[in-house]
């Protein structure tokens, strides 16, 4: 059986990552892909756009590339875009962060072409590049969740008008919620493959990199609250809003610090002090630390909620 893959790679903002991300891409094993490779860049209303950055890329016989460039519309909406412009069988989703492993790629193909009489959505693992990569047994397991750094599908896995990713979800996270859900509604599989592997180029991880994270992902499950409601019956979301809604009162010690942290805002002073003493790195899960974390999600609550309930 043949088919045809292609990739799509969103990015906002990030010209030099992208470049990482396709020098490690254009490494990739291509043995029995049917070739050139359609590569789409979608980029989501990038100031200056990134394009420039493009033309300094060598592009190796096996893949040809595309450019796109929209008005910021989210990463849904801009994974949507990449994901219409491919007219191939399967389409690989790449975050512009993720350097993929040479054998990535065929092991998402393979995957596809061995599944073909039951579609379904299939994901690699992605350790920071400061981690140590874990040494898997080859494992393929069913999950509840996704991970979209590096996501295929097979285009039969949705309608010819239809796209995967909710486009009305502009905060990173929500849309992954939404489509996990989606898919469980029609008892779709989700796969993690812990041997298909690439590399999560980000930031070191200190206590300001957790804060940020964490205050988007409470933004995250706020536009879920206003705009997808139904996605928050999925487990663990109702424990996750339930341990972390500004206005939903807990007599817990800990919800009360984390609280006041929150509320007052000093959440982001207390983490910089936590920083300092530190020398910036800090384990996520020592007790301070999750107290300034978990009140960065409540904030992140609160402010998301009060953003979308305006628009």
């Amino acid at each position: 059986m043949t088919k045809s893959i292609g990739i799509t790679i969103p990015t906002y903002g990030r010209p030099e990552k992208v470049k990482q991300t396709l020098q490690a891409l254009f490494q990739s094993h291509t043995a029995g892909i049917p070739l050139p490779i359609p590569v789409v860049i979608v980029d989501d209303g990038s100031t200056p756009p990134i394009e420039p950055i493009l033309g300094e890329i060598e592009i190796p016989p096996a893949f040809s590339l595309k450019y796109i460039y929209q008005p910021n519309s989210g990463p849904g909406a801009a994974r949507n875009t990449g994901y219409q412009a491919l007219e191939t069988d399967i389409v690989l989703f790449l975050d512009d962060d993720v350097m993929l492993l040479p054998d990535s790629l065929l092991r998402h193909y393979e995957f596809h072409l061995r599944t073909a009489d039951q579609p379904c959505l299939y994901y690699g693992v992605y350790p920071s590049i400061h981690e140590k990569m874990p040494e898997a047994p080859g494992s393929i397991v069913v999950q509840e969740h996704i991970a979209s750094g590096h996501l295929s599908v097979p285009k039969t896995l949705f309608s010819e008008k239809e796209s995967p990713y909710a486009s009305n979800l502009k905060t990173p996270v929500a849309e992954e919620y939404e489509l996990a859900y989606r898919l469980h509604q029609r008892h779709v599989k989700i796969y993690m493959d812990t041997q298909n592997k690439a590399i999560h180029h980000i930031p070191p991880p200190t206590i300001d990199y957790f804060i940020r994270r964490e205050y988007r992902h409470g933004i995250a499950l706020a536009e879920l609250m206003y705009k997808a409601p139904e996605t928050l019956n999925m487990p663990p979301l109702p424990i996750l809003i339930n341990r972390h809604h500004p206005y939903r009162f807990r007599l817990d010690a800990a919800w009360l610090i984390k609280s006041i942290l929150a509320h007052t805002g000093l959440y982001r002073w207390f983490g910089q002090l936590l920083g300092y003493f530190t020398d910036k790195q800090v384990s996520p899960d020592s007790i301070w630390a999750k107290a300034v974390i978990g009140a960065a999600i409540i904030r992140g609550i609160k402010d998301g909620l009060s953003t979308f309930k305006q628009s």
